[in-house]
């Protein structure tokens, strides 16, 4: 009885080592799937290829690592040989459906979906729509076209209904989702949030969540699960991707240069990241740095037409114009006709730099015939030909701006016409312009000031008398005095005017000087006031001896 009792024992523990043993063996299989898995979604594809290779390699008879390796496969890119080892798969454990479905994934990759469906078909029932994992794998396949979506949520619901603790399959799920007509933005969030409670150490569930309201424009949200992603998994590559896509759509350019840093820390080829990092750096407005990236990039065999862009763009923003000039006419080859407004732009503000405005005006020009809704660069146009002092044609180009209707920059426009028409001595004009500035800047000193001025002009010393300059002034006065200490200028310019408009018309000594004493109470070395104070008070005395000597010649 005691050799029987031993012998039961000995078989107990026997049986319980090798129970113990296939379970480490399934544990370690599982593990090895998930990292490639996990690799694959980093976008490390060399390391999740070499992971699952050593696991097929480990367990060659093993139908199911066969499967994910061949998946591996055909998801960077090998189909060929992701067709042998799901083949391969087959033979060693025909029972087991998914690499059949695998091979259904092949002929969707090659839009053969009629022979997928058999292949899927074949699947179910092998597995007799039992199984959540070959479930799961059909889903995948028909993810892969628009037209079989409803299959893919079909496949994937029943694995979620077989398995809800499998993080992968509440991904598909979701996928699956997002992916109908209407997208299921909701579902397709606790599908994914699912996941993540289920694997809170891999970033792709929150990853997930980040995308669907990037997709609805719910920034904050998005940028909130984004970073989660990369708290739950710091290596996880694609959520820096959007981070920096997100936080360039979002003006904020420090924070997309750094998203994309650590995106191309996390990648296997940053190299093939380098042209947006240039392009963010841009726009942070580093443009040493840009500058640095796109020299690397100029010196591939193959150039985009972007590159060509953007370097130019940095070298213009740079000051290296020498450098910017060849860029842009290697970027003109290639481009053709298709050059759009802004590269116009940016090539007449490196004429415009490199004081050749002439040129600067046509190519600003060319902008404008390359988009007709920038109105401001006409306004450019004009600022050349007044700054060329082409005064003529700087009324052309603002007149034609404001002919436009728009209203942005009107009243800057409706300034620098004013100004191009009163240089013209077309003082009619100009007095029309500046009283639509006034209307438009009612509480602005800069109308009444130049209707001053134009008024003046208009009326010269013989018909001064009629006024209008001096109400322009006296307008003038008024609103300047609301900001005295900033319209100094403008205060000094009208109490002068009417200054010598007391004299002018009105003979008016008193009232004369006043404005002159209000001139000085401003500045006291106002030498033009000093010399009006001087000749009234020579016209005073004059006066007295002029008065005396006709009382005297009474008298006698």
């Amino acid at each position: 009885m005691k050799e029987f009792n031993s012998e039961r024992k000995g078989l107990f523990a026997a049986f319980a080592l090798a129970a113990l043993f296939v379970s480490n063996f399934a544990i370690a299989q599982e593990q090895e799937i998930k990292n490639a898995v996990r690799l694959l979604n980093r976008e490390q594809n060399t390391k999740a290829l070499e992971t699952i290779t050593k696991a097929a390699q480990a367990y060659p008879d093993n139908a199911r690592v066969l499967y994910y390796q061949g998946m591996v496969q055909a998801k960077t890119g090998d189909k060929k040989s992701a067709e042998i080892t799901f083949q391969k798969g087959i033979e060693k454990d025909p029972k087991n459906a998914l690499n059949i479905a695998g091979k259904g994934y092949l002929r969707m990759l090659d839009n053969n979906a009629a022979e997928a469906k058999q292949l899927f078909d074949q699947a179910l029932t092998v597995s007799k729509s039992k199984n959540a994992e070959v479930l799961r794998a059909v889903a995948e396949g028909y993810l892969l076209s628009d037209r079989t979506t409803a299959d893919a949520v079909a496949n994937a619901t029943k694995a979620k209904a077989i398995n809800d603790t499998d993080a992968q399959t509440n991904i598909v799920l979701g996928d699956a989702l997002m992916k109908m007509n209407p997208p299921k933005g909701g579902e397709a969030v606790s599908a994914y949030e699912k996941a993540a409670k289920l694997e809170p150490t891999d970033g792709l569930g929150f990853y997930k969540t980040g995308l669907v309201y990037f997709r609805s424009r719910n920034n904050a949200v998005a940028e909130e699960n984004l970073v989660k992603s990369t708290t739950a998994d710091p290596t996880f590559a694609p959520a820096y991707k959007e981070l920096g896509e997100l936080y360039y759509q979002t003006k904020q350019s420090s924070k997309a240069v750094t998203a994309w840093e650590n995106y191309m820390k996390n990648i296997e080829n940053p190299e093939k990241a380098e042209s947006n990092y240039a392009f963010y750096l841009f726009m942070d407005k580093q443009y040493d740095k840009a500058n640095a990236i796109f020299t690397k990039l100029l010196a591939k065999p193959e150039v985009s037409l972007t590159t060509y862009k953007y370097a130019f763009y940095a070298a213009v923003e740079a000051k290296k114009f020498d450098e910017a000039k060849s860029l842009f006419a290697k970027y003109q080859q290639k481009a053709g006709k298709d050059i759009s407004a802004a590269d116009w732009n940016y090539h007449g503000e490196m004429l415009q730099e490199m004081k050749q405005d002439s040129l600067a005006v046509r190519s600003f020009a060319k902008a404008y015939a390359a988009d007709t809704s920038k109105t401001e660069l006409l306004a450019k146009v004009g600022q050349l030909y007044f700054t060329g002092k082409k005064y003529d044609s700087a009324v052309f180009a603002y007149r034609a701006v404001i002919a436009t209707g728009k209203k942005t920059n009107l009243s800057q426009n409706l300034y620098n016409l004013g100004r191009a028409e009163y240089v013209m001595e077309d003082y009619t004009s100009a007095d029309s312009t500046f009283q639509k500035l006034a209307e438009l800047q009612p509480n602005s000193t800069l109308p009444y000031l130049w209707l001053g001025r134009t008024n003046a002009q208009i009326e010269g010393e013989k018909d001064m008398k009629k006024g209008v300059a001096k109400k322009w002034f006296e307008m003038l006065i008024e609103k300047a005095l609301i900001t005295a200490d900033k319209s100094k200028k403008e205060l000094i310019e009208a109490y002068h005017y009417l200054s010598g408009y007391e004299i002018q018309v009105n003979s008016n000594m008193n009232a004369a000087e006043a404005y002159l004493d209000k001139v000085l109470a401003i500045d006291a070395n106002d030498q033009r006031a000093k010399d009006g104070k001087k000749a009234i008070a020579e016209a005073r005395i004059a006066q007295k001896k002029a008065a005396a000597q006709q009382q005297q010649l009474k008298n006698n």
